[in-house]
């Protein structure tokens, strides 16, 4: 046969369906991935009530997600989300009530949720999507990892590494030829807790430091360390041809290799 009936799906679900060919000899591929979302039931979907849509400064630590009730539904689906879409769902769940205890989410971030109905046959369509933006929080300086303080770097690529601060968002690193970080600063913004900047003259001494930010905040500098740098010292190339005591060389054109030696050019 070329068709199938399926009973007993349940409401307002999607589901998703593919195809092979057999028989006894052979299996085909499967074919493409088709979808459908059955009808609703409970074609109400719930009314958010708090925190109401857009708001700012809601605890991180623990918060209640309020919504209405929806007629001839048992439980409800809720989900918190880092996106609008729900592709990054942090907090999920059911509940036979109206409410439910939101713990442990990130400070000063943005937030997504929304609510479904749910009973024995199926769900309702999704609530409109609310969004809130969890409260900041004081952010320590960070510790400092590397280079290390007072430390030679025969490099003019320097890679900076510090340790990551609970609530931040981003880091600002400053690097000058002055500890008082006056004239001579280049300043570096970057989400990771390592950040390389390149093109460092040598035989100079360079004092460098950190911060944590968040979305609305900017934290206390850490403490600063310094390192100087100096040209690299080039070892010796390892010659390959022609080959030590070798005869019988062509005297009109004589190949000579060697190995690379890091940092010449």
């Amino acid at each position: 046969f070329s068709g199938q009936t399926v009973s007993n799906l349940r409401y307002g679900q999607t589901y998703y369906w593919r195809v092979r060919g057999r028989h006894t000899q052979d299996i085909s591929q499967w074919s493409s991935v088709w979808s459908f979302t059955t009808q609703y039931e409970l074609t109400t979907s719930p009314i958010l009530s708090s925190p109401s849509n857009a708001s700012t400064d809601i605890p991180y630590v623990n918060l209640n997600l309020i919504w209405n009730s929806i007629p001839n539904a048992n439980s409800y689906q809720y989900q918190v989300s880092e996106n609008a879409s729900f592709t990054q769902v942090v907090k999920s769940g059911n509940t036979s009530l109206t409410f439910t205890s939101i713990t442990n989410l990130y400070p000063a971030t943005v937030y997504y949720w929304r609510v479904r109905g749910e009973n024995e046959n199926g769900y309702s369509p999704w609530s409109d999507v609310w969004s809130f933006t969890t409260q900041s929080v004081t952010l320590d300086p960070p510790q400092l990892i590397s280079p290390a303080d007072g430390s030679i770097v025969a490099n003019s690529d320097v890679n900076f590494t510090w340790g990551s601060v609970f609530g931040a968002s981003g880091y600002t690193l400053q690097v000058s030829l002055s500890n008082e970080f006056a004239a001579g600063t280049s300043t570096f913004n970057t989400s990771n807790t390592s950040y390389t900047v390149t093109g460092f003259p040598f035989n100079l001494t360079f004092f460098w430091r950190v911060r944590a930010t968040d979305a609305f905040n900017e934290g206390d500098w850490s403490e600063v360390w310094s390192f100087s740098t100096v040209e690299p010292t080039l070892s010796p190339p390892n010659l390959i041809l022609p080959l030590n005591s070798s005869s019988d060389l062509d005297f009109s054109e004589t190949i000579f290799e060697w190995s690379i030696v890091d940092g010449a050019t």
